[in-house]
């Protein structure tokens, strides 16, 4: 089995990552989708965003490793990358992204509601099998 592979990225909301914060999100792969509302090549910076509850979500990703970055201002995209390991502000979470796909067309509740019924699953497992080992 191949141990030289990157990981898969936790999928996660941009809400989530937020709420969880510069100290939890450090060095973590992450999975995120958001519409791209900037882009600017030269340094390389996207900035992606997602209204969720009410509010509106923002983060930026460094396309350093995707480029050339294939940008539509409005379109949808999904990313996976990591956080750097060295976070100290809230400013500083910035995605440097290894994988990108546009997403235009993707029924985003549709999906988020798959993720977690997803989750849901797994940790009814995790559940289980805890359950049973300590019998």
């Amino acid at each position: 089995m191949a141990r030289n592979l990157p990981p898969h990225g936790e999928i996660l909301r941009l809400s989530e990552v937020r709420e969880r914060g510069p100290l939890i999100m450090a060095g973590k792969s992450v999975r995120v989708m958001g519409k791209l509302t900037q882009y600017d090549a030269v340094k390389q910076l996207a900035v992606i965003q997602a209204s969720e509850h009410n509010a509106t979500h923002r983060l930026h990703v460094n396309t350093r490793l995707i480029e050339p970055f294939p940008s539509r201002i409005g379109s949808m995209f999904q990313f996976i990358g990591e956080m750097p390991s060295e976070i100290k502000s809230e400013s500083d979470m910035v995605l440097l992204a290894r994988v990108v796909r546009c997403v235009d067309g993707i029924d985003v509740t549709m999906y988020y509601n798959a993720c977690d019924v997803q989750r849901n699953y797994l940790a009814s497992r995790v559940s289980a099998a805890s359950t049973s080992s300590s019998s």
